[in-house]
């Protein structure tokens, strides 16, 4: 059940996955993730009520991997009359986060706040299953739920409130050529596409998609005179990188997304093809230059498409040649 959350409208991590089937909607995806550190994202949460009672004490928000089937909703759970079920069933994944509170929580009336959790301190592998707690493996699905506990003074929960869960991810081979780990930003207070910069310095969006760099190429801006005893001398030369970023078969809503993620101020990609073209000077910043097509397959009960659209290496080094001194 979906609580009352906010995400922005262009992200990729959303509170409930998309509905799949219906009028060729294709089957449900489940965004890759081969490494915790390569998510991170924006929310708003209400109804952020603050359980304080004598010597408890609340912790800063979390996430914790929950199977994908896990129900998520907005609840709060009582421990103090002895451990709860639910309480086995969580492997805590914790984000160091930033957060802000937009009305401040109290006793009688809860509040709200926005949210951006990036750098787990917790990874994938430092994971052990303990009491039939979930930890994915590569190919399982799940999803990240939003726990804000409440604790004693020696640190046991006394309190869990569930601030309901995301739309699901798979998790992948961390080897996989063809993902690629897109991270975007705007400049700090320059809010756009729903996204907002004002708060969290340095905070970047940060997804894996099914998608690689391809086809690089140097294209040049060049202006030679022609002396007038026949003589050609170069005056300036201005060399330019591009690549080609494509995308495996993906639904049109990643599409929409990409597209205004790579509309953002700061723009990179790390992406093993892209390494593979140039193992020394690998492009990692990047401007987009064109429209973002996407090609759809041919088939009336099916949404899917494939992306692509040129990029520009945002940082050339040493490619500029000035003869007019």
């Amino acid at each position: 059940m979906p609580t009352n959350n906010l995400y922005p409208r262009y992200s990729f991590v959303q509170e409930v996955d998309a509905p799949s089937g219906a009028c060729g909607s294709g089957d449900k995806f489940c965004l890759p993730l081969s490494s915790n550190a390569n998510v991170a994202f924006q929310v708003t949460l209400r109804n952020i009520s603050v359980l304080q009672t004598g010597a408890a004490y609340p912790t800063d928000p979390y996430l914790a991997v929950v199977p994908s089937d896990f129900a998520c909703s907005y609840d709060t759970i009582d421990y103090t009359g002895g451990m709860h079920p639910l309480f086995r069933q969580l492997q805590r994944f914790a984000f160091s986060n930033h957060y802000e509170y937009l009305t401040m929580p109290s006793f009688s009336v809860p509040g709200t706040g926005r949210f951006f959790f990036d750098t787990p301190d917790i990874d994938f592998d430092s994971l052990t299953v303990v009491d039939n707690t979930f930890v994915p493996a590569v190919g399982d699905c799940f999803k990240f739920a939003i726990v804000w506990d409440t604790v004693d003074g020696v640190g046991d929960v006394l309190y869990r409130t569930f601030f309901g869960c995301t739309n699901c991810f798979v998790r992948i081979d961390a080897d996989d050529c063809y993902i690629s780990v897109l991270s975007y930003a705007n400049n700090l207070y320059n809010n756009a596409f729903d996204f907002d910069y004002s708060y969290a310095v340095n905070f970047k969006n940060i997804v894996e998609l099914p998608m690689y760099l391809s086809v690089p190429e140097m294209t040049n801006d060049q202006k030679v005179y022609n002396r007038s005893d026949g003589i050609e001398v170069k005056l300036y030369e201005r060399k330019e990188e591009s690549y080609m970023l494509k995308t495996d078969y993906m639904p049109y809503y990643w599409h929409k997304s990409l597209d205004i993620a790579l509309s953002h101020d700061t723009v990179n990609i790390a992406s093993g093809k892209a390494g593979a073209y140039d193992p020394y000077n690998t492009a990692v910043k990047f401007v987009k230059k064109d429209n973002y097509k996407v090609d759809y397959l041919k088939d009336i009960f099916s949404s899917l498409g494939k992306g692509s659209v040129k990029l520009v290496n945002a940082n050339p080094v040493s490619l500029y040649n000035n003869n007019c001194s």
